[in-house]
């Protein structure tokens, strides 16, 4: 849990109980009957703690938020992990087809938890347009062709949303067109 949120929990805490103590005292310096004065305590009490019950279920709400996105980040190097593992296999043409069906299938087993959890995965491909909102260019590289000019080269990791928001950004190869290329008209 952020301290920075735990302490402003604790200062809206505080700051509430000096007003009640506050209240208090004002209420017994009018000069009201005894029956008058703990009536309207007992109100106030009851108010006061209806937004403390507030304040604290926000607080439960912003904790479980805060886990939730650990164990999304967690799922989401695992399943990167894995695609990285595949890769070289899928290339070389091995023939060790069950360990990699048996990845296969935890990687799909790992995409569903996270997609249960709300996140969004976003695939991205070599060729794809660089987006500066959902990808992180890692490295610019030099390109000949007009074509791949702001293009994706090489792909490192898919996009993940979670409630619209990236949780992580596709790392990837950017081309940029060389000086003086594609003006040649």
């Amino acid at each position: 849990m952020n301290k920075r949120v735990e302490k402003k929990h604790l200062r809206k805490t505080v700051l509430l109980e000096q007003a009640i103590r506050k209240e208090c005292e004002e209420m017994r310096s009018v000069g009201q009957d005894s029956n008058e004065k703990l009536t309207a305590i007992a109100a106030r009490a009851e108010m006061q703690e209806e937004i403390l019950d507030l304040f604290y279920k926000e607080f439960k709400e912003m904790k479980a938020r805060v886990s939730e996105k650990r164990h999304i980040r967690t799922y989401i190097r695992i399943r990167e992990e894995l695609k990285k593992e595949l890769r070289p296999w899928e290339h070389e043409g091995l023939n060790i087809s069950s360990p990699i069906v048996a990845l296969e299938l935890l990687q799909y087993d790992i995409e569903e938890v996270l997609k249960d959890m709300g996140v969004e995965i976003v695939p991205v491909r070599e060729g794809d347009s660089y987006d500066e909102n959902i990808h992180k260019a890692t490295r610019r590289e030099a390109v000949t062709d007009p074509v791949e000019h702001g293009k994706i080269l090489y792909v490192s990791n898919d996009t993940y949303l979670w409630e619209g928001k990236p949780v992580v950004l596709a790392e990837v190869v950017v081309g940029v067109l060389e000086e003086g290329e594609g003006d040649s008209e």
